[in-house]
């Protein structure tokens, strides 16, 4: 059975093997949130194990990892584009080169995966593509270019028992295990011997069986709470307007009386969203606030003006006089959103105000 369908596989003609390739892509798209279809990595993770270790050479290897990348890129990324949208006179020109070109980008580091997998054929097995999958997804997660979108482990999620796990492997420990799990039947439909593929099998159940007993035990653990009493505001303020004046005063009105209700206690600490604060932040200046003890929010944060003005996507902590008790600036931020990447090379303006 794993002969012939093996065979199959690698005797489809170029365009066959293409849409194979980019149909196992994007299949992954639906393991992730909110649809948590996790078994699909049975069906894609062995397509493009099966195609990448039977290439011929470098270049038919090459292709076959950007098939695979650009449709999972596609089908789990093409609603970033919705962005280009919001000011839509100026942007949305470019809304099919970021659905088709940005996707085309991503998948490039499946082509390193793909490259590393036929320089390695004479090795391969399964530990050894988990372990260059997981190099791959590291790789990618930083940099310049980092982009830490849809790694494998956040399929762990559909299981919030198993996403416990992450507190001892991490995202990429989540990676490992899944990618492993996913090529079992590459295995089962393999040459090797039925001992080894019940040995490896029961391997992997109680691997299973144990990350799912530790979840468990780990979610039943009482927490030891403070005192502390937080509210969290979410404004919800129409993109479109954020920005303007309008959307400023809406920001002013909307986060004012969402802080202020009445409640049996008065919070200790109030914390808003990501570039929630309507105002361009200055450490050595008071801030305008609503009657809240201690505020936490995003914001944007400024030093230096004019032409030597330089910006941060921040957190801060404020206390009621408006004073900036402590802030974290983002490091890892959004290419294209947040910075444009070679900007000297590159014509282009990020699409943030």
């Amino acid at each position: 059975m794993g002969s012939v369908i093996r065979t199959w596989l690698i005797t489809r003609n170029r365009w066959q093997t293409a849409l194979l390739l980019f149909a196992a892509g994007a299949l992954r798209a639906p393991g992730f949130a909110p649809y948590h279809v996790w078994p699909v990595i049975f069906i894609s993770l062995p397509i493009l194990y099966w195609l990448l270790s039977s290439s011929n050479n470098y270049r038919q290897a090459m292709w076959r990892g950007f098939y695979f990348g650009y449709g999972h890129a596609i089908a789990g990324t093409w609603w970033i584009a919705n962005a280009l949208l919001v000011d839509a006179d100026k942007f949305a020109w470019l809304f099919p080169f970021s659905v088709l070109g940005l996707s085309a980008v991503m998948a490039l580091w499946f082509v390193v995966l793909a490259l590393s997998i036929h320089a390695l054929r004479s090795r391969m097995s399964i530990v050894v593509f988990a372990t260059l999958w997981v190099l791959v997804e590291l790789a990618r997660s930083f940099g310049m270019f980092g982009f830490p979108w849809n790694l494998l482990g956040y399929m762990g999620l559909a299981s919030l028992a198993f996403a416990q796990m992450a507190a001892l492997v991490g995202t990429y420990g989540l990676s490992f295990m899944l990618v492993l799990l996913g090529l079992l039947p590459v295995l089962w439909l393999g040459v090797v011997s039925r001992r080894q593929k019940i040995l490896f099998t029961a391997l992997c159940i109680s691997v299973i069986c144990a990350c799912y007993g530790y979840g468990i035990a780990r979610l039943q653990t009482p927490m030891a709470y403070t005192e502390t009493l937080l509210r969290v505001v979410q404004p919800n303020i129409a993109q479109s307007i954020k920005g303007s004046k309008q959307g400023q005063q809406v920001a002013i009105e909307t986060l004012a009386r969402l802080s202020t209700q009445p409640s049996a206690r008065v919070p200790d600490v109030t914390i808003w969203p990501e570039t929630a604060y309507p105002f361009t932040v200055r450490i050595a200046e008071n801030q305008s606030l609503p009657s809240v003890k201690r505020l936490i929010t995003g914001a944007v944060r400024a030093e230096g003006r004019g032409p030597s003005i330089q910006l941060w996507n921040s957190i801060i902590g404020l206390n009621t006089d408006g004073d900036v008790l402590t802030s974290y600036d983002k490091h890892q931020l959004v290419p294209f959103g947040e910075f444009v990447p070679l900007r000297s090379v590159l014509p282009l303006d990020k699409i943030t105000p």
